[in-house]
């Protein structure tokens, strides 16, 4: 089962590419919507199976062990599956409303179905290999077919957009690489050539590591994964990828590509963690953490566009993953895994709204965007509420997530930083909350009919919603249980 699940999820997006693009070369757009969305469906639907089969049954290996997931793994496949869904629901309006207006030939519908399967099915891929040097392969993979779809609209700033991530990205992903090399370089001589990069075998024999090697491979993991997950001092290349690209793509951008990143680094912390301890490398992440809130503070309170705006908030909140991932500890980690999820959530919402807004008005500027709610209802509430979630006011799973991360820091000995952080959230979230305000409400600058949006884009704002809010409320025991094994992966016990 294991198998022909992995193989759904890896081969499902490439073959289902290379059908869409010669369909929509051939000028059958609908067909080619029909193949990516299959395509990518049947991956994600592999991907959510595979994830919920782990958590029930335990951690799962095939293909020799190349393939091995565990709780952690599952967690990112259900990560992306869910993110990936919002994207895909969202993406048939999107087009369709470029279609309308001219802009859109058929051959570029194919190219963005197929660019959506691989970006998906990549991201997708990278939590199934035991291989950190495979993992550094894929999250690779997914940053050339990303950028392609940053620049889709090939708009100047768009294309300038997609170069700067292009470059920013394989220049971190550059620096990635030399620390994968370097901690191969740590296992030594006698380490087996074909297994020295797995990471079960890493940790298990992590005291055998290199010392010296293996804190120098991590600094180079942390800039070159830091880069991809958007931590500060490395992350100016995401306001503006983010805000260029298709409000679809946004969504899977903040909501999926940025975990995926942060997956990697936590497997090589967990390594350093086990064979040096917890200092060395918390140390690092609790630092670049809080360095993450501090920068990107000034430019949500001063945010002038509203997608750049969202995309800050993405910074924000990944340099609070970070800071949990430093902490350690049962209740940070339980944090983390919570906040991850519920963030994915809200904020691809968050982007398909404001891309449905931004589109309507014909600017980015939030200025030009008052008065969403009587002009957009439907996309202007999804707005409102996703941007709730995300500030942590409960009833949202990111109030109860966050409290979980400061507690934790606190109980692990970080209650300097969790107090600096605190300061630093809820500063971010009276400048986030005041520009949604802005936006939904005041005198609408823009004329034309009230807009309604299709039950298919409704439900994909809707739902994920819903689950955050459901999540600050109850926590079921199977998802109490999921949270438990994700802890024990991430190394608990450390903290």
């Amino acid at each position: 089962m294991t198998e022909l699940l992995t193989l759904a999820i890896a081969l499902a997006p490439v073959l289902g590419a290379l059908a869409a693009w010669s369909a929509g070369k051939g000028g059958r757009a609908r067909l080619a919507m029909g193949i990516g969305i299959t395509a990518t469906g049947t991956s994600m639907a592999a991907a959510a199976a595979l994830g919920a089969w782990v958590f029930a049954a335990g951690t799962e290996t095939a293909f020799s062990g190349l393939v091995t997931v565990d709780a952690l793994g599952a967690y990112m496949l259900l990560l992306v599956a869910a993110v990936a869904a919002i994207a895909l629901a969202a993406s048939p309006g999107y087009l369709a409303r470029h279609r309308a207006d001219g802009t859109l030939p058929p051959l570029e519908e194919g190219t963005y179905w197929a660019l959506l399967a691989l970006f998906a099915g990549g991201l997708a891929t990278v939590p199934l290999v035991d291989n950190l040097g495979l993992v550094w392969v894929g999250i690779e993979a997914t940053t050339a077919v990303s950028a392609l779809l940053v620049g889709f609209t090939r708009s100047p700033r768009a294309i300038e957009a997609a170069w700067k991530y292009l470059i920013l990205g394989s220049i971190g992903i550059g620096f990635a690489l030399l620390g994968t090399m370097l901690l191969f370089a740590a296992a030594g001589p006698a380490a087996d050539a074909g297994n020295a990069l797995a990471w079960t075998e890493l940790g298990r024999s992590a005291a055998s590591l290199d010392p010296e090697l293996l804190r120098l491979a991590f600094v180079f993991a942390l800039v070159g994964y830091g880069t991809k997950a958007g931590l500060a001092p490395f992350h100016t290349w995401l306001p503006d990828a983010h805000s260029q690209a298709p409000a679809p793509i946004s969504a899977l951008l903040s909501g999926a590509g940025l975990a995926v990143a942060l997956y990697a680094l936590a497997r090589f912390h967990h390594i350093v963690a086990t064979a040096l301890g917890p200092g060395f490398s918390g140390t690092l992440l609790v630092a670049f953490g809080l360095l993450s809130l501090a920068v990107a503070l000034p430019f949500i309170v001063a945010q002038g566009d509203l997608k750049r705006l969202l995309a800050y908030s993405s910074i924000e909140h990944l340099g609070l993953a970070t800071l949990a991932l430093g902490f350690g500890g049962r209740l940070a980690l339980a944090g983390l895994a919570l906040h991850l999820f519920c963030h994915g959530l809200a904020k691809a919402s968050a982007f398909v709204a404001a891309g449905r807004l931004v589109e309507e008005a014909g600017s980015h500027r939030i200025g030009r965007l008052r008065g969403s709610l009587t002009r957009s209802p439907a996309a202007a509430r999804a707005l409102v509420v996703a941007s709730l979630m995300l500030s942590g006011l409960p009833p949202s799973g990111i109030f109860v997530a966050e409290l979980a991360i400061l507690f934790g820091g606190v109980a692990a000995g970080w209650a300097l930083a969790a107090a600096v952080a605190a300061v630093l959230l809820a500063l971010a979230v009276a400048g986030l909350l005041f520009h949604v305000a802005r936006v939904a409400v005041g005198p609408n600058r823009a004329r034309g009919p009230r807009v309604s949006i299709r039950a298919r884009t409704a439900l994909a704002l809707a739902a994920p919603l819903a689950l955050v809010a459901a999540a600050g409320l109850w926590t079921p025991s199977p998802v109490a249980a999921a949270i438990a094994q994700i802890v024990a992966v991430l190394g608990g016990g450390h903290g």
